[in-house]
């Protein structure tokens, strides 16, 4: 292999940045690819846009998400504020599908693809690291569970089903006062041992 040359970006003729086409008689500037961090602002907008706010995914959502980014990254038209009103624009216009026509004409098509890509990719992500702390976290609930049941049953495995009721509605009585709970768990140990003599 012979030597590797550095290549600066004044050593290279670009393509244009923007083509202008015409839709519903507006003169809609489109961009033929975009920088780095717009590129990174077009995915982190389409996933973000797939989630509530409880981080709950709407898959749903994912289309609209996509062509609004792809308006708001790629062109001049700002659209409504009310979502209702971007959302008839997008699908009862031919305004994306002139988009990408345009993009797919002049522009890099590729670049496109590879940031619909890392959206579904981050979404992918998302969900399988949300799924696998519920999994933890169920666990941990899980084991807590256990624990405290080998912990009263250790503590109180000789108290009959009506005393454990008993003990339930006096600690319910107490409105969770620590020194009444401690108070009344020692007074039903005390008399359980009463009664055994």
């Amino acid at each position: 292999m012979s030597e590797k040359i550095t290549l600066n970006t004044s050593d290279v003729q670009f393509s244009k940045d923007t083509t202008t086409c015409e839709w519903n008689g507006i003169n809609v500037e489109v961009k033929n690819y975009l920088s780095f961090a717009e590129f990174a602002t077009f995915v982190r907008t389409i996933v973000n846009s797939c989630y509530t706010t409880k981080m709950e995914y709407v898959p749903e959502v994912f289309t609209f998400a996509v062509d609004d980014a792809l308006i708001e990254a790629y062109t001049n038209i700002t659209l409504p504020e009310d979502n209702s009103e971007r959302y008839k624009i997008i699908v009862g216009t031919d305004l994306v599908e002139t988009v990408v026509a345009t993009i797919n004409e002049y522009g890099n098509r590729r670049q496109l693809d590879d940031a619909m890509s890392a959206a579904k990719k981050k979404i992918d992500k998302i969900n399988a690291d949300a799924s696998n702390l519920l999994e933890k976290e169920i666990r941990d609930i899980y084991t807590t569970i256990n624990n405290v049941a080998s912990n009263l049953q250790s503590s109180f495995g000789d108290i009959d089903k009506e005393q454990v009721q008993q003990m339930v509605n006096l600690l319910l009585d107490t409105k969770l006062d620590e020194k009444k709970i401690v108070e009344t768990i020692f007074d039903e140990k005390e008399k359980r041992i009463s009664d055994k003599n």
